[in-house]
């Protein structure tokens, strides 16, 4: 495809390849595509019997079959086997690509880095702001497709985005303030869309004044706290903090563990109020977080709020970028109530990349997470 946008950080990503803290090789379900599968089905002998004995098939997708939790293609110097020998079009598309992920969305594509990757963490800590798209100067393979046809929807979408990063971005109001009117205006939005009326949308305002926000206008104060402390628990509790997870994840498991022992503690009708008050406290005495948040939920707009192309969804998308904001936020200030205000730009990235691998990047705990929001948020 020709017509692709890139991230500014698109280009400025390099692997860390045996450097790198973690490894994309390791702990991941690494599907296996069609293209590659012929790759493998052509390769003659012992060694194209030996590729083939290490695919097999996961909820009825090929894969790699991992051993000990990495894939056997990874060699001592931990580089990819097929990359080190000069043959990376046997390599799965997954992993050719990976952490750049290239969605096609029928005449428009679009290309950003994915924060699950230490470098690409790395990079969004030292350049926090706001991203900007340009279109691409060389070729670029295409991870996913969204097959709709619908040019009206896809002007609307590319439309709304801008306006919405531009209001979230354009004055010095507080993050919750902006998430309720974005809230408000995103819900109104979705109820038209989902009655086939999407012309309609053009009248609905994007305001702070509650008084034109309609029924979804929330009337509580703004807070740090957009999703309850209680919904976040039962995430925690029963999507995220899964059976063997102190083995497989032991970084993730940690923060979780700190933020059982934080708020744990508190009782249920204060433990909202207290996670507003210490985060407030720590943005008083760590002002640059704050722009760090901004950007995180600004990078998660990019990557999931056009993903309504496919399913007409909008509010789902918006709501996901808030939980995954905020989960964020909930993590990174247990680790800054546990090491204290001086944290290295190492270890925040760190952490980043911890939340990135062990919530967003997770297909089976992303279902669950939207099950809770829909039961107890919707």
């Amino acid at each position: 495809m020709d017509n692709v946008y890139i991230c500014d950080l698109y280009e400025k990503f390099h692997c860390l390849a045996g450097d790198c803290p973690t490894s994309c090789c390791k702990g991941w379900v690494l599907p296996v595509d069609d293209e590659a599968y012929e790759r493998y089905k052509k390769l003659e002998g012992l060694y194209g019997r030996h590729v083939r004995s290490h695919i097999t098939k996961h909820k009825g997708i090929r894969v790699i079959r991992r051993q000990l939790g990495r894939c056997p293609f990874l060699n001592s110097d931990k580089l990819c086997q097929f990359q080190a020998n000069g043959h990376p079009e046997l390599m799965p598309l997954v992993c050719r690509t990976y952490p750049r992920e290239t969605v096609s969305f029928d005449k428009e594509a679009r290309s950003t880095l994915v924060l699950s990757c230490p470098a690409v963490a790395k990079l969004f800590i030292e350049t926090p702001g706001r991203r900007e798209f340009h279109r691409a100067d060389t070729k670029v393979e295409v991870f996913w497709e969204l097959n709709n046809e619908d040019d009206a929807m896809f002007a609307f979408l590319k439309e709304e985005e801008e306006k919405l990063l531009d209001f979230f971005w354009q004055d010095d109001r507080e993050m919750p303030e902006k998430w309720q009117a974005m809230y408000a205006y995103v819900y109104r939005k979705h109820d038209l869309i989902i009655r086939d009326r999407l012309k309609e949308t053009v009248d609905i305002p994007l305001t702070y004044d509650k008084s034109n926000m309609g029924e979804y206008a929330l009337l509580n104060p703004p807070t740090y706290c957009f999703f309850k402390i209680e919904t976040i628990d039962h995430m925690v509790l029963n999507c995220i903090n899964y059976g063997a997870l102190s083995v497989r994840e032991p970084k993730f498991y940690h923060l979780i563990k700190g933020y059982l022992d934080i708020f744990g503690k508190q009782y249920l009708d204060c433990v909202d109020n207290y996670f507003d008050e210490q985060m407030r406290k720590m943005l008083r005495e760590n002002p640059e977080a704050y722009e760090r948040y901004r950007s995180y939920f600004s990078w998660c707009m990019n990557e999931l709020f056009f993903l309504a192309f496919e399913n007409y969804n909008i509010i789902r998308q918006y709501l996901y970028c808030v939980l995954y904001t905020q989960l964020y936020m909930i993590f990174d200030l247990v680790d800054y109530m546990e090491k204290g205000p001086n944290r290295s730009p190492e270890r925040l990235a760190e952490v980043l990349y911890i939340c990135e691998q062990g919530i967003q990047h997770n297909p089976s705990l992303k279902h669950n997470l939207m099950e809770v929001i829909r039961r107890e948020f919707l």
